[in-house]
């Protein structure tokens, strides 16, 4: 609890000072966002899952090609192999946290759920024990699993939550140092304390509902790395430095409601246009070469059978043509986008509206 008992230490400069209000600004506008995505709340949210489970893998390393690693976000296989479960067990891990969702509550029988849910089939993760420094007569055990200690972290943190005298954001970053260096299992702990944080962001920020967090958390993956390996250093002595590791977090909330706002833009505009006709605009309108991965992206409230319907009959009606064959292949305009022009849409059209 090194790092939450010294969280005073990190001062922000006012230019992420700024950056952190804004952050609360738009964290204000998630009650419309709730009521705009309402209709289609559960096809965003399978998106973003996606998303962050795809990016896990990227982050963890799997021996994965990129198409069986878009397979494996969307679909469940069964595994074959060790690498395999493992994946598997990340992607139960990130669903169950992504239902939890606001739900979620840091009790450490969860996070001994978490471990041998994390571990399931791969490996034995048990809990650490450290000597007991208050051996009596009363009290013969010379050794205290680590448990005790995790009840210790999570109660003053919760503490410090409901008592609002420190920010969020930091708050979770500092759990996250002391949980990883307590070292309160014997495998796992860096891995379960990035699920923890996750889980905690997701709770206390709802665009992470919507928005996939692991994407942009990838992006900026070296820069976590150096920020952990700061945030180490000294954490015994109790000087832990969390800057870097506040400013990352800042930044990913600050993309993040960005892409949130533009999506919203977006939805907004697919009401005013049957959805199979956005598909046509953004493709038609689009860059020369693209993939349908690329168009699925542009329009994710729109299923992949629509998707590919509209491809169809663009490539029939000549307006495009594929460059390859293949799920990955790429596919290209053969007319120049300033010949298109969307006209009127008719309230009787038979387009369908999925």
């Amino acid at each position: 609890m090194k790092s939450l008992k010294n969280i005073s230490r990190t001062q922000l400069n006012s230019e992420k000072l700024m950056l952190l209000l804004d952050t609360y600004e738009q964290k204000g506008k998630e009650y419309y966002y709730d009521k705009l995505f309402e209709k289609d709340e559960e096809i965003l949210f399978t998106s973003s899952l996606e998303e962050d489970i795809y990016y896990i893998g990227k982050f963890f390393q799997f021996d994965f090609t990129d198409f069986k690693l878009r397979q494996w976000s969307k679909k469940n296989f069964q595994a074959r192999n060790k690498e395999e479960e493992q994946f598997n067990n990340y992607k139960t891990v990130l669903r169950r946290i992504r239902r939890a969702g606001k739900s979620f509550e840091l009790v450490h029988t969860h996070i001994v759920d978490l471990s041998r849910l994390i571990s399931k089939n791969v490996r034995k993760v048990n809990v650490n024990y450290k000597d007991n420094p208050e051996k009596t007569v009363y009290n013969t055990n010379s050794r205290t699993p680590m448990t005790f200690d995790l009840e210790e972290l999570i109660r003053l943190f919760n503490s410090e939550i409901s008592h609002k005298n420190h920010e969020t954001i930091a708050l979770i970053i500092n759990f996250y140092i002391d949980f990883i260096n307590m070292e309160i299992f014997t495998s796992y702990n860096k891995e379960m304390g990035l699920f923890l944080m996750y889980a905690l962001l997701l709770k206390h920020f709802n665009v992470f509902k919507y928005v996939s967090f692991f994407k942009y958390f990838y992006e900026k993956e070296n820069i976590f790395k150096q920020g952990v390996l700061e945030a180490n250093y000294n954490w015994h002595a109790g000087y832990s430095s969390y800057e870097r590791l506040y400013i990352l977090f800042i930044d990913i909330l600050k993309d993040s409601y960005q892409e949130l706002k533009e999506k919203a833009h977006k939805y907004e505009l697919q009401t005013e246009y049957q959805k199979g006709d956005y598909v046509r605009i953004t493709i038609l309108k689009g860059p020369e070469i693209f993939t349908k991965q690329e168009v699925r992206e542009k329009n994710p409230l729109v299923s992949d059978s629509t998707i590919e319907r509209i491809l169809k009959t663009l490539k029939d009606e000549g307006h495009i043509r594929p460059l390859g064959t293949g799920r990955s292949a790429k596919w290209q305009r053969v007319f120049d986008n300033k010949d298109f022009t969307h006209t009127q849409l008719s309230f009787f059209s038979e387009t369908d509206f999925e």
